[in-house]
Formats: structure tokens, sequence, C-alpha cells
């Protein structure tokens, strides 16, 4: 009986031995994962800051690229506008002596041609002058 129990005690002491070890193993175990987890989450963190900060750049480019495309369609419309009043009056400096008439001017004594007017006038507009009258 003794026999047994001395072998019952060494038993109970290699298992308590084992426990102790899968518990240091446990405790090790937990602290690699801690630390991997940690590295995990910083990556992460890190990949997401730089994500963050590619996304603002590309919106910057992209709001830059809108604002230089407004300034472009501005100006385009403005040349378009410039170039339909120049239309406007070479079609008109085309007709100035159509029904044109005589007439006697105001100081003169000699008869003008009221195409003769109307082309000055246009042709004045045409320069960027207006009108020398």
């Amino acid at each position: 009986a003794a026999a047994e129990a001395l072998a019952e005690a060494a038993s109970l002491e290699a298992e308590s031995m084992t426990q102790k070890e899968l518990a240091q193993n446990l405790d090790s175990l937990k602290a690699s994962f801690d630390s991997n987890l940690n590295r995990v989450v910083q990556s992460v963190k890190s990949s997401n800051e730089n994500f963050d900060a590619k996304m603002n750049t590309l919106n910057q480019h992209v709001k830059n690229e809108i604002g230089a495309l407004k300034d472009e369609i501005t100006a385009v419309k403005m040349l378009l506008e410039e170039e339909k009043k120049q239309k406007t009056l070479d079609r008109a400096l085309k007709l100035a002596y159509h029904n044109s008439f005589t007439y006697y001017p105001y100081s003169y004594r000699v008869q003008e041609e009221s195409g003769k007017l109307a082309e000055g006038v246009i042709g004045w507009f045409l320069l960027g002058e207006g009108a020398s009258l």
C-alpha cells in the first residue's frame, strides 16, 4: 500500500509539473499572440493612414483638374462669344451698302453714302474702338 501511495504521489507530481508546463506554454503563446496582434493592428492603422493620405492627395488633384477644366471652359465660352460678335460685325460690314442711300451731312455740302458711314462705324467696332464720329 505504501508503494501504491508513493506511485500515486509521483503521478500527481508529474501531472502538476505537466500542468505548470502547459500553463507556462499557454502564457507564452498568449504573449506571442498579443505581440503579433499588436503588429497586425499597427500595420493596418499605418496602411489606413497611407490610404487616407493617398485619397486626400487624389481628391486634391481631382479638384485642381476640375478647377482648371472650369477655367478652360470659361475661356472657350468667352472666345466663342467674341467670335460670334466678330462674325456679326463681319456680316454687317458685308451688308453696309445694302439699301444704302445718299444724304447730306450737317456740316458738308457734299453728298455722302449711308453705306460708307455704316462701313466706317462697323470698321471701328471691328478694331475694338467703338464708333469714332
